[in-house]
């Protein structure tokens, strides 16, 4: 929700359009990008959303890392150790349900398939069991109440619902195309013409009148 009051620096909103953040720091960029949770959260409160739906706001994001800008960050520094690792992270809570857990695992997911060039099944499998995985290390599900055996069922709904998303049909030869194929197409035969063999539209031999002898 908080994404609504700067849409144009998120970048499911950009569209190939100027990136704002370009034009800032890599601390001002984390910044603007942490904040739209504390917006979402006062716009929650102003919605007067149920609390188990407004937890979703900071707690699927819990205490993550903006990784790109921190590296970003601590490359254009004079003095990487300068560079505080918490001032790229969201604030947390970390997520404290099955729910949040769920949302938060998706969105990371979902966001980083939409990148990739190459959505084979195998790729789709690496790149969910890598980012959940991470998340775990990361000690991002550490109050959420999954079980080993939700994570495998999570990872396996994840993977299978990505593998359809981006499935993509062979693509054939244009020669092979329906429109392209002799007796594929053409207008359908008029009803009651007659067609090849002599027979009418009732499937019977048509008889052409005896001709009178003289």
């Amino acid at each position: 929700m908080g994404k609504l009051k700067r849409p144009g620096f998120f970048a499911e909103n950009q569209f190939g359009s100027d990136n704002p953040h370009e034009h800032l720091s890599p601390h001002l960029s984390a910044l603007v990008l942490i904040s739209h949770v504390k917006e979402g959260m006062e716009m929650a409160e102003e919605a007067k959303l149920p609390k188990e739906v407004a937890a979703v706001i900071p707690e699927h994001h819990g205490t993550t890392l903006v990784s790109y800008l921190y590296r970003k960050a601590v490359q254009d520094a004079e003095d990487p150790s300068d560079v505080r690792e918490t001032d790229f992270r969201y604030d947390g809570p970390i997520p404290q349900s099955r729910e949040t857990a769920i949302v938060m695992l998706a969105d990371t997911v979902e966001a980083a398939a939409r990148t990739m060039e190459d959505h084979a099944p195998s790729r789709i499998e690496d790149l969910v069991n890598r980012l959940i995985d991470a998340k775990i290390a990361d000690g991002q599900l550490d109050d959420a109440p999954l079980t080993f055996r939700d994570i495998a069922s999570i990872k396996r709904s994840f993977i299978n619902t990505l593998t359809r998303m981006f499935h993509q049909r062979t693509r054939y030869p244009d020669r092979y195309l329906p429109e392209n194929v002799r007796g594929l197409t053409g207008p359908a035969p008029e009803q009651g013409a007659s067609g090849e063999g002599g027979k009418n539209s009732s499937g019977s031999t048509r008889k052409e009148p005896a001709t009178r002898s003289r």
